[in-house]
């Protein structure tokens, strides 16, 4: 990164509601969040820390699936978090991606 560049902070709630259905869904994930300001530093890690793990290995949030030619998967990306694991060794992974204005997320 150049010299002085600092990367851009955001702050969004850790609970939102989905525009359409109105219940409320979990709104972080590994990548993108790192800190709940509210909270000391070790109070927020451990929180966290708990919901990464409890979304990772509780497999009724899991939808996995088996993919054959011309297979078409859709997913809310406001309430889904899609995480691609490579189990495809020797074949190629294509897809095309379509994104909707569906509306802004409300804590």
């Amino acid at each position: 990164m150049p010299e002085g560049y600092e990367v851009p902070k955001n702050e969004h709630p850790l609970v939102v509601r989905h525009p359409e259905t109105d219940r409320k869904l979990l709104y972080v994930n590994p990548a993108y969040t790192d800190r709940i300001p509210r909270l000391s530093e070790t109070e927020s890690r451990t929180l966290l820390d708990m919901l990464f793990r409890m979304t990772a290995e509780r497999s009724l949030l899991h939808c996995r699936v088996r993919w054959a030619p011309n297979t078409l998967v859709f997913w809310d990306n406001r309430c889904v978090q899609h995480h691609a694991t490579y189990d495809y060794h020797s074949l190629t992974r294509y897809g095309r991606r379509v994104a909707l204005n569906g509306g802004p997320l409300r804590g």
